[in-house]
């Protein structure tokens, strides 16, 4: 439990103690965006890497070499946990925005936070408003920004580490129309740092893989057609590997639908 409390007193002093530093980090967004989402994400990376300590984190990180260094890109990842978005800030090597859902727009200095980051606010229930962000990520990827989503939508409950929701294929329409590559990203064991034991923060082993990046033109005829699910494919192939690697039970069912055919 203390480490629970540790945790989310250091989010609340965050967003209150760091509002002079937001400040200056959103002056500076008006003359110099890139350089001002650069250096804000660093000083973001910092403090949620103290977070990830703080929940002493005994984190794995896979591929990070396959992440390519030049050109916006599309990070597309499993979402298990509140950690997901804390973990990958503290470790992704490129300046990168997460399409987040439309409920953080309420808290005032996150938000403004967010915004500095190139961060977007998805109202799944607004299509117009869908296409507009889909717009907005797609010219931030033009002008060598990432973006990362989370396809499933929300937070996978299933308790099953290999189990991932259907993806809506919307978001990747940033990739497609872009030309940008997709990596794939998979979140291993996340959930089990706080919601599976929830209320209470507990130690764990959590791997993050980045997965061989692609662009949708490299894919085959056939899956052209169904790139969200060819990715939901490579994410969920990573997640069985780990669970073997690991020892952990794998559904028969993962093993069958999750690997990824051939391009």
């Amino acid at each position: 439990m203390v480490r629970a409390i540790l945790c989310f007193l250091e989010i609340f002093l965050f967003l209150v103690l760091a509002l002079p530093v937001l400040l200056v980090f959103w002056i500076w967004k008006k003359k110099n965006p890139k350089r001002a989402a650069e250096e804000a994400q660093k000083w973001i990376a910092w403090i949620l890497g103290c977070l990830r300590d703080t929940a002493a984190v005994d984190l794995t990180v896979i591929g990070m070499d396959r992440v390519p260094k030049e050109g916006g890109l599309l990070f597309v990842s499993n979402h298990r946990s509140f950690f997901d978005i804390i973990i990958a800030y503290s470790i992704v090597p490129r300046q990168t925005g997460f399409v987040a859902k439309n409920g953080l727009w309420k808290v005032p200095s996150l938000r403004r936070w967010m915004q500095v980051l190139n961060c977007f606010f998805l109202d799944r229930q607004d299509i117009r408003q869908g296409l507009e962000v889909v717009k907005g990520a797609i010219q931030k990827v033009k002008e060598g920004t990432c973006i990362w989503i989370c396809p499933e939508g929300t937070r996978n409950r299933n308790r099953e580490l290999t189990d991932l929701l259907p993806f809506h294929e919307g978001s990747f329409k940033i990739a497609e129309r872009s030309g940008c590559q997709i990596v794939p990203v998979a979140f291993y064991g996340t959930d089990r740092i706080w919601e599976v034991q929830f209320p209470w923060v507990k130690p764990q082993k959590i791997t993050v893989e980045f997965g061989e990046p692609f662009r949708v033109s490299e894919l085959s005829p056939e899956w052209k057609k169904r790139y969200g699910e060819y990715t939901r494919g490579v994410i969920g192939k990573m997640l069985v590997a780990e669970a073997v690697k690991r020892g952990d039970p794998v559904p028969a069912e993962a093993e069958g639908t999750q690997e990824t055919q051939a391009r």
